[in-house]
Protein backbone atom coordinates (compact mmCIF):
# COMPACT_ATOMS: atom_id res chain seq x y z
CA UNK A 1 0.00 0.00 0.00
CA UNK A 2 1.41 3.51 -0.52
CA UNK A 3 1.39 5.95 2.81
CA UNK A 4 -0.34 9.22 2.05
CA UNK A 5 0.57 10.73 5.86
CA UNK A 6 3.54 11.51 7.48
CA UNK A 7 3.17 8.58 9.85
CA UNK A 8 4.76 4.76 8.83
CA UNK A 9 2.34 2.93 11.32
CA UNK A 10 2.83 -0.97 12.10
CA UNK A 11 0.48 -2.95 14.27
CA UNK A 12 2.20 -6.37 15.54
CA UNK A 13 0.10 -9.03 17.33
CA UNK A 14 2.81 -9.99 20.03
CA UNK A 15 0.14 -10.42 22.32
CA UNK A 16 -1.97 -6.41 21.88
CA UNK A 17 1.37 -5.05 21.07
CA UNK A 18 1.46 -1.67 19.24
CA UNK A 19 3.99 -0.06 17.31
CA UNK A 20 3.87 3.64 16.06
CA UNK A 21 7.00 4.67 14.79
CA UNK A 22 7.52 8.40 13.17
CA UNK A 23 9.31 8.57 9.98
CA UNK A 24 12.46 10.42 9.91
CA UNK A 25 13.22 12.84 6.82
CA UNK A 26 16.96 14.25 6.36
CA UNK A 27 18.00 17.41 4.93
CA UNK A 28 20.59 17.54 1.77
CA UNK A 29 22.92 20.53 2.99
CA UNK A 30 25.74 21.59 1.27
CA UNK A 31 28.46 23.78 2.36
CA UNK A 32 30.15 26.19 0.02
CA UNK A 33 33.69 27.35 1.41
CA UNK A 34 35.86 30.32 0.26
CA UNK A 35 39.34 29.30 0.10
CA UNK A 36 41.00 32.33 -1.44
CA UNK A 37 43.77 33.63 0.23
CA UNK A 38 41.74 36.40 2.20
CA UNK A 39 40.51 33.61 4.24
CA UNK A 40 43.48 33.78 5.72
CA UNK A 41 43.29 37.34 7.14
CA UNK A 42 43.10 37.69 11.17
CA UNK A 43 40.17 39.81 11.76
CA UNK A 44 38.67 36.15 12.96
CA UNK A 45 40.72 34.23 15.63
CA UNK A 46 43.19 32.64 14.72
CA UNK A 47 42.63 33.11 10.97
CA UNK A 48 38.67 33.12 8.70
CA UNK A 49 39.08 29.88 7.25
CA UNK A 50 40.10 28.36 10.75
CA UNK A 51 37.20 29.92 12.81
CA UNK A 52 35.13 28.74 9.68
CA UNK A 53 36.15 25.15 9.95
CA UNK A 54 35.80 25.09 13.87
CA UNK A 55 32.40 26.03 13.81
CA UNK A 56 31.30 24.33 10.54
CA UNK A 57 32.65 21.08 12.07
CA UNK A 58 30.63 21.37 15.39
CA UNK A 59 27.21 22.33 12.73
CA UNK A 60 28.22 18.56 11.88
CA UNK A 61 27.37 17.17 14.87
CA UNK A 62 24.61 18.88 15.39
CA UNK A 63 23.04 17.51 12.39
CA UNK A 64 22.80 13.56 12.62
CA UNK A 65 20.95 12.90 10.60
CA UNK A 66 21.46 14.66 7.86
CA UNK A 67 23.19 14.29 4.24
CA UNK A 68 26.01 17.37 3.96
CA UNK A 69 28.83 17.77 1.44
CA UNK A 70 31.60 20.49 0.80
CA UNK A 71 32.33 22.43 -2.14
CA UNK A 72 35.60 24.80 -2.14
CA UNK A 73 35.66 27.41 -3.94
CA UNK A 74 38.77 30.60 -4.97
CA UNK A 75 38.92 31.73 -8.90
CA UNK A 76 37.70 28.02 -9.35
CA UNK A 77 35.38 25.86 -7.50
CA UNK A 78 35.30 21.92 -7.00
CA UNK A 79 33.44 19.52 -5.08
CA UNK A 80 35.51 18.65 -1.88
CA UNK A 81 33.20 15.74 -0.56
CA UNK A 82 29.84 14.66 -1.99
CA UNK A 83 26.98 14.60 -0.05
CA UNK A 84 27.10 11.65 2.49
CA UNK A 85 25.89 10.65 5.81
CA UNK A 86 29.56 9.33 6.73
CA UNK A 87 29.88 12.31 9.24
CA UNK A 88 33.61 10.60 9.92
CA UNK A 89 34.34 11.15 6.37
CA UNK A 90 33.05 14.61 6.04
CA UNK A 91 34.84 15.92 9.48
CA UNK A 92 38.04 14.50 8.14
CA UNK A 93 37.11 16.26 4.94
CA UNK A 94 36.75 19.69 6.67
CA UNK A 95 40.06 19.29 8.51
CA UNK A 96 42.16 19.03 5.32
CA UNK A 97 40.38 22.12 3.50
CA UNK A 98 43.33 24.93 3.42
CA UNK A 99 44.33 28.06 1.13
CA UNK A 100 45.32 25.34 -2.10
CA UNK A 101 47.98 27.71 -4.18
CA UNK A 102 46.87 25.06 -7.47
CA UNK A 103 43.92 27.03 -7.88
CA UNK A 104 44.04 30.03 -9.27
CA UNK A 105 43.56 32.78 -6.54
CA UNK A 106 40.00 35.19 -6.66
CA UNK A 107 36.51 34.59 -5.82
CA UNK A 108 34.43 32.92 -7.93
CA UNK A 109 30.44 32.65 -6.13
CA UNK A 110 28.80 32.09 -9.17
CA UNK A 111 31.28 28.64 -9.59
CA UNK A 112 31.08 27.41 -6.00
CA UNK A 113 26.98 28.37 -5.85
CA UNK A 114 26.80 26.64 -9.20
CA UNK A 115 28.67 23.59 -8.12
CA UNK A 116 26.70 23.11 -5.18
CA UNK A 117 23.13 23.31 -6.95
CA UNK A 118 25.05 20.69 -9.60
CA UNK A 119 25.39 18.33 -6.50
CA UNK A 120 21.86 19.07 -5.14
CA UNK A 121 19.55 19.05 -7.77
CA UNK A 122 18.83 15.42 -8.36
CA UNK A 123 17.90 14.81 -4.44
CA UNK A 124 15.21 13.66 -3.22
CA UNK A 125 15.10 15.03 0.32
CA UNK A 126 12.20 17.12 1.82
CA UNK A 127 14.56 19.84 1.63
CA UNK A 128 17.75 20.88 0.05
CA UNK A 129 20.01 23.58 1.75
CA UNK A 130 23.27 25.65 0.58
CA UNK A 131 25.29 27.37 2.90
CA UNK A 132 27.49 29.43 1.35
CA UNK A 133 30.18 31.67 2.98
CA UNK A 134 32.71 34.48 1.34
CA UNK A 135 34.55 37.34 2.25
CA UNK A 136 35.20 39.14 -0.26
CA UNK A 137 33.44 40.11 -3.73
CA UNK A 138 32.56 38.09 -6.97
CA UNK A 139 35.89 38.48 -9.66
CA UNK A 140 36.28 35.54 -11.24
CA UNK A 141 34.64 32.56 -12.90
CA UNK A 142 32.40 32.47 -16.02
CA UNK A 143 29.30 31.74 -14.29
CA UNK A 144 27.42 34.77 -12.83
CA UNK A 145 26.00 34.01 -9.27
CA UNK A 146 23.01 35.68 -10.12
CA UNK A 147 22.25 33.24 -12.86
CA UNK A 148 23.47 30.40 -10.39
CA UNK A 149 20.92 31.65 -8.07
CA UNK A 150 18.03 31.39 -10.21
CA UNK A 151 19.10 27.58 -11.02
CA UNK A 152 19.13 26.92 -6.98
CA UNK A 153 15.65 29.02 -7.01
CA UNK A 154 14.72 26.43 -10.03
CA UNK A 155 15.38 23.07 -8.43
CA UNK A 156 14.03 24.63 -5.13
CA UNK A 157 17.04 24.71 -3.22
CA UNK A 158 17.24 27.29 -0.30
CA UNK A 159 20.51 29.17 -0.02
CA UNK A 160 21.98 31.07 3.16
CA UNK A 161 24.87 33.42 2.89
CA UNK A 162 27.25 34.38 4.86
CA UNK A 163 29.71 37.54 4.56
CA UNK A 164 32.91 36.71 6.86
CA UNK A 165 35.12 39.62 7.95
CA UNK A 166 35.29 43.07 10.33
CA UNK A 167 34.29 46.45 9.30
CA UNK A 168 37.10 48.41 8.35
CA UNK A 169 40.36 47.29 7.85
CA UNK A 170 41.96 43.39 8.27
CA UNK A 171 45.45 42.14 8.65
CA UNK A 172 45.18 40.24 5.74
CA UNK A 173 47.93 38.82 2.98
CA UNK A 174 49.00 41.17 0.26
CA UNK A 175 52.36 39.01 -0.99
CA UNK A 176 54.23 35.83 -0.56
CA UNK A 177 57.84 36.26 0.44
CA UNK A 178 60.66 34.38 -1.01
CA UNK A 179 60.35 31.48 1.71
CA UNK A 180 56.94 30.92 0.49
CA UNK A 181 55.10 32.60 3.58
CA UNK A 182 52.53 35.43 3.50
CA UNK A 183 53.38 39.19 4.23
CA UNK A 184 50.20 40.56 5.57
CA UNK A 185 49.03 44.52 5.78
CA UNK A 186 45.79 45.84 7.13
CA UNK A 187 43.42 46.10 4.36
CA UNK A 188 39.92 47.26 3.44
CA UNK A 189 37.32 44.43 3.72
CA UNK A 190 35.07 44.32 0.84
CA UNK A 191 32.02 42.14 1.01
CA UNK A 192 29.56 42.30 -2.03
CA UNK A 193 26.90 42.11 0.49
CA UNK A 194 23.92 43.05 -1.84
CA UNK A 195 24.87 40.29 -4.00
CA UNK A 196 24.82 37.92 -1.32
CA UNK A 197 21.35 39.32 -0.06
CA UNK A 198 20.42 38.69 -3.87
CA UNK A 199 21.21 35.22 -3.70
CA UNK A 200 19.34 34.55 -0.42
CA UNK A 201 16.32 36.12 -1.18
CA UNK A 202 16.13 34.77 -4.91
CA UNK A 203 16.12 31.35 -3.08
CA UNK A 204 14.26 32.21 0.40
CA UNK A 205 17.40 31.96 2.49
CA UNK A 206 18.64 34.79 4.20
CA UNK A 207 22.06 36.57 4.39
CA UNK A 208 24.30 36.93 7.71
CA UNK A 209 27.00 39.40 8.29
CA UNK A 210 29.71 37.71 10.76
CA UNK A 211 32.49 40.23 11.75
CA UNK A 212 33.97 37.59 14.50
CA UNK A 213 34.33 34.30 16.04
CA UNK A 214 30.71 34.62 18.13
CA UNK A 215 29.27 36.01 15.77
CA UNK A 216 29.56 32.98 12.86
CA UNK A 217 29.10 30.72 15.58
CA UNK A 218 25.91 31.79 16.17
CA UNK A 219 24.72 32.33 12.38
CA UNK A 220 25.49 28.72 12.23
CA UNK A 221 23.92 28.14 15.76
CA UNK A 222 20.51 30.01 14.01
CA UNK A 223 20.78 28.09 10.81
CA UNK A 224 20.73 25.12 13.16
CA UNK A 225 17.32 25.85 14.42
CA UNK A 226 16.11 26.98 11.30
CA UNK A 227 16.53 23.99 9.50
CA UNK A 228 15.06 21.17 11.25
CA UNK A 229 15.08 17.35 10.78
CA UNK A 230 11.72 15.06 11.61
CA UNK A 231 13.64 12.33 14.33
CA UNK A 232 12.13 8.60 13.65
CA UNK A 233 10.74 7.92 16.84
CA UNK A 234 9.33 4.31 17.61
CA UNK A 235 7.24 3.77 21.24
CA UNK A 236 6.12 0.20 21.96
CA UNK A 237 3.25 -0.11 24.35
CA UNK A 238 0.82 -2.83 25.08
CA UNK A 239 -2.77 -1.88 24.54
CA UNK A 240 -6.19 -3.80 25.39
CA UNK A 241 -8.07 -3.90 22.19
CA UNK A 242 -10.37 -0.90 23.04
CA UNK A 243 -7.77 1.04 23.72
CA UNK A 244 -6.39 0.05 20.11
CA UNK A 245 -10.26 0.76 18.66
CA UNK A 246 -10.34 3.85 20.47
CA UNK A 247 -6.86 5.46 19.33
CA UNK A 248 -7.19 4.27 15.36
CA UNK A 249 -8.96 7.65 15.34
CA UNK A 250 -5.44 9.33 15.94
CA UNK A 251 -3.30 7.70 13.52
CA UNK A 252 -5.97 7.33 10.81
CA UNK A 253 -6.70 3.56 10.55
CA UNK A 254 -10.36 3.42 9.42
CA UNK A 255 -12.43 0.57 9.71
CA UNK A 256 -10.52 -1.60 12.24
CA UNK A 257 -10.79 -5.22 13.12
CA UNK A 258 -9.00 -7.63 15.34
CA UNK A 259 -11.18 -10.54 14.18
CA UNK A 260 -10.01 -10.61 10.66
CA UNK A 261 -13.03 -9.91 9.16
CA UNK A 262 -13.32 -6.93 6.29
CA UNK A 263 -16.08 -3.91 7.33
CA UNK A 264 -17.09 -0.91 5.71
CA UNK A 265 -18.98 -0.41 2.35
CA UNK A 266 -16.48 0.38 -0.30
CA UNK A 267 -13.66 0.60 1.90
CA UNK A 268 -10.47 -1.39 0.02
CA UNK A 269 -9.37 -2.93 3.20
CA UNK A 270 -6.69 -6.03 3.03
CA UNK A 271 -6.10 -8.38 5.96
CA UNK A 272 -2.56 -9.64 6.82
CA UNK A 273 -1.95 -12.69 8.65
CA UNK A 274 -2.09 -11.79 12.19
CA UNK A 275 -6.19 -10.81 11.38
CA UNK A 276 -5.68 -7.00 11.65
CA UNK A 277 -7.32 -5.18 8.74
CA UNK A 278 -4.86 -2.45 7.16
CA UNK A 279 -7.24 1.34 6.01
CA UNK A 280 -5.75 1.41 1.93
CA UNK A 281 -5.61 5.02 2.11
CA UNK A 282 -3.98 5.55 5.13
CA UNK A 283 -0.49 3.47 6.05
CA UNK A 284 1.43 0.86 4.32
CA UNK A 285 2.80 -2.63 5.46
Amino acid sequence: FKQKTAYEISLGLVGSEMCIRDRSRGIDIVMVIDISSSMLSKDLKPDRLTALKNVASNFIDDRPNDRIGLVVYAAESYTKTPVTTDKLILKQSLSEINYESLLEDGTAIGMGLSTAVNRLKESTAKSKVIILLTDGVNNSGFIDPRIAAELAAEYEIKTYTIGLGTNGRALAPVSILPNGNFQFSLTKVEIDEDLLRYISEKTSGRYFRATDNLELQNIYEEINKLEKTEITETIFTNVSDKKIQAGRKLVGIKNFRTDGSKSGTGMNTATGSSGFDWANEDIYP
